[in-house]
């Protein structure tokens, strides 16, 4: 093979492994959700490409380390971004804890959900 062919395989073998965190990073915007993974897998994987670039930097393959620069930036943003939903999650999931009150008569059941609103202390 010529060296461009092989520099071909390089960018797109690269660019294929660089957009694979595409779809994880599109659902857990989708979902605001991001506990499918685990935070001991992306520092584990990003600490592993860390090694990865500054090894392709020393061997010169240009093509091996820039699509690893770019699927690095992705697993940060997917890292960032299970770090500001479970943060946040926590936060709203404390303020936006409804009521329930059920009501039987019988027959019939009337369950009632009342959204929590601030209240106020009253000093007596």
């Amino acid at each position: 093979m010529k060296k461009w062919e092989i520099d071909l395989l390089g960018y797109l073998g690269g660019a294929l492994l660089a957009i694979c965190l595409l779809p994880q990073l599109y659902r857990t915007y989708k979902t605001r959700s991001a506990g499918d993974f685990s935070y001991i897998w992306n520092v584990l994987y990003m600490a592993g490409m860390i090694i990865t670039i500054v090894y392709l930097i020393e061997v010169k393959a240009l093509a091996g380390w820039i699509s690893l620069v770019c699927e690095f930036a992705m697993a940060l943003a997917l890292f960032i971004m299970k770090a500001y939903l479970q943060f946040h999650t926590k936060k709203s999931e404390k303020q936006s804890k409804p009521s329930i009150s059920v009501i039987s008569d019988g027959d019939i059941e009337l369950v009632k959900v009342i959204p929590n609103s601030p209240t106020k202390k009253r000093n007596i």
